[in-house]
């Protein structure tokens, strides 16, 4: 997971608009403009873009890809399993509504 090449501007530039075009899908997901309820899998769709935005802010902006040891992975695992928990939250409480 380590990688030692430095960062250039173009590189973050590259990532920045796959950002953001990361958050016009989160809009698309999300039915911004949609009235109602989202289903689990809209959420559970809204929570995977989340993941892909998190691990390139985490890789690219603030270098953990060139981190020593295993915090890479660390934090990735973290973000997941809290991803993970929304999404059961989310389901359990849907579920009981209906």
């Amino acid at each position: 997971m380590q990688n030692l090449t430095p960062i250039t501007v173009r590189h973050l530039f590259l990532v920045w608009l796959g950002l953001m075009a990361l958050s016009l899908g989160t809009m698309f997901v999300g039915k911004v403009s949609w009235v109602g309820s989202l289903v689990p899998v809209w959420v559970s769709g809204l929570l995977l873009v989340t993941f892909i935005k998190a691990v390139l802010i985490l890789g690219h902006f603030l270098e953990l890809k060139q981190a020593h040891g295993p915090w890479a992975k660390l934090f990735i695992s973290l973000i997941a399993a809290i991803l993970l928990v929304l999404l059961a939250i989310y389901a359990v409480q849907s579920h009981s509504v209906s």
